[in-house]
């Protein structure tokens, strides 16, 4: 069994030193030892990377929600080989409808466009999820990061171990590569 040493302070965030080497000194003073400690240094690790993924999505969804559909990227060939029925963005309703290629063959003015914005009525909406994908991320990194950092304190507070601050990295690494994962279907299905 470990005690905390005489005069433990809780090392300083993020505290991640390689135990070879020059740091070696710092990597032994840098062990986690009360329940509160872990518990903190899991959570804000996961409220880290999680918030860095759902960022990450969020970045995605502005470049593909925004700035390329919310363009109206112009098509010059709109031609479907496969039949001549096409669809069109009806641009003052806001909305598609299919109408006849052969119709606008011989129409020079005719503008049709490859796609039209999702968002074509409030831009703001783009951002309002982007940035609740950041609230989510942070709400899912700290509630996740919680009961992860609850059981790890628990367990090491019982068997009276310390804990290198490396521990509560990788759980919150583990954590955000299984909600990656996760977000993926795992089986196949038939076609």
């Amino acid at each position: 069994m470990v005690m905390p040493p005489v005069g433990y302070k809780r090392p300083n965030f993020p505290s991640l030193y390689f135990p070879l080497g020059a740091n070696k000194y710092d990597y032994e003073s840098s062990f986690l030892y009360k329940f509160q400690d872990i518990w903190m240094f899991t959570t804000v690790w996961t409220v880290i990377w999680m918030t860095g993924l759902y960022l990450g999505c969020s970045i995605i969804i502005l470049l593909t929600h925004y700035f390329i559909l919310g363009q109206n990227i112009k098509c010059k060939n709109n031609i479907n080989n496969n039949g001549n029925d096409q669809l069109s963005v009806d641009e003052q309703n806001n909305d598609l409808q299919i109408v006849n290629v052969d119709d606008f063959k011989d129409n020079p003015t005719y503008k049709s466009y490859f796609t039209s914005s999702i968002i074509s009525g409030n831009k703001n909406t783009v951002f309002i999820t982007a940035f609740g994908y950041i609230i989510v991320g942070a709400f899912q990194g700290f509630l996740s990061g919680s009961v992860v950092g609850v059981v790890l304190g628990a367990i090491y507070d019982a068997a009276q171990f310390r804990m290198t601050t490396w521990i509560p990295f990788v759980f919150s690494l583990v954590i955000t590569l299984y909600n990656l994962a996760s977000a993926y279907p795992f089986t196949v299905r038939g076609m």
